[in-house]
């Protein structure tokens, strides 16, 4: 008997969280989102030598949101046994009916699904498997439950802004890069449309900004509601100086836009494909012996004689 498919997708060799890596991965998740409904997916992962542990929170966001409107196949034995033993490690790999093994080196961000209205929940896995990790830099109560803080308001715009009822995560440390890399996905609306609607009918304006993910970043701009003259925006804004100051990175991809800040740098690039939500990617450098307070802690901490 021949077996028809209606799309084999290659996976590319090597999937990362650069600009250049995120275009890459949004092509694959693309020509998934694209299929017709009812169409056969076999995806094919012979040639792939890596991916960043953190982007299955994106792949995993698009493959639940697919599975059942099309099917969703891969060829058995076509992920090599370093992938695969990732893949078992952080929970992922139940996609592909693998058991879980432990993490002997303590390097694993389990994949998560969470509800859009389990911040309590959310909270608990990213102070564990993120705040109060070894390899963080040292950071005060304060700072810390302030990145939280602002880590939580990206998580609440899934719902919020992004129309969607799950939120995705995932991470790794790669101690030899002395980094962490963390990853919130989610599928729904994108930075661009609400932006766009915002626009529209908050303010009224045909014209809106051109780099909208740029704009969503700034402090106190947000899709929010305006309150008492301000509107939110600062969970980005704020894990900006943070990054800036631990000289680690943010990446950020939705609609057409992928948007990085690293090195006090900002870079939009325009994709040649489109991802129907908003992937964040946090990388904290741990190769870092500041200690880290927020302004109004230095007084406590410093005094002069």
């Amino acid at each position: 008997m021949v077996m028809m498919y209606n799309m084999v997708i290659k996976m590319p060799s090597n999937i990362n969280s650069s600009i250049k890596g995120s275009k890459v991965f949004v092509q694959v998740l693309n020509k998934i989102c694209s299929a017709k409904t009812g169409e056969t997916i076999v995806l094919n992962f012979s040639d792939m030598e890596w991916i960043d542990a953190n982007l299955l929170a994106a792949l995993g966001a698009v493959l639940e949101e697919n599975i059942g409107r099309v099917t969703i196949q891969y060829v058995r034995n076509s992920i090599r046994p370093k992938i695969e033993k990732l893949l078992a490690k952080n929970q992922f790999g139940k996609y592909f009916h693998l058991s879980k093994v432990s993490d002997e080196n303590d390097t694993i961000i389990e994949y998560k699904i969470t509800d859009g209205r389990e911040i309590k929940e959310f909270a608990r896995y990213f102070k564990e498997s993120v705040l109060f990790r070894d390899a963080m830099p040292v950071l005060s109560d304060g700072l810390r439950e302030k990145i939280l803080e602002n880590v939580l308001e990206i998580f609440g715009n899934a719902p919020m802004h992004g129309g969607c009822d799950k939120v995705y995560s995932c991470g790794q440390i790669f101690p030899q890069k002395n980094v962490i890399k963390f990853t919130i996905a989610n599928t729904g609306h994108t930075i661009k449309e609400n932006v766009i609607d915002y626009y529209a009918h908050e303010l009224n304006e045909d014209v809106y900004p051109e780099e909208t993910i740029s704009w969503a970043t700034a402090e106190y701009n947000s899709t929010k509601k305006i309150v008492n003259g301000k509107s939110g925006g600062l969970g980005l804004f704020y894990l900006k100086q943070f990054v800036k100051e631990n000289k680690g990175s943010i990446t950020i991809c939705s609609s057409d836009e992928v948007w990085s800040y690293k090195d006090n740098k900002e870079k939009t690039d325009r994709m040649n494909d489109i991802f129907s939500g908003t992937m964040v990617t946090i990388e904290i450098n741990t190769n870092d012996n500041n200690r880290y307070y927020l302004e109004d802690e230095i007084s406590e901490v410093f005094s002069e004689f």
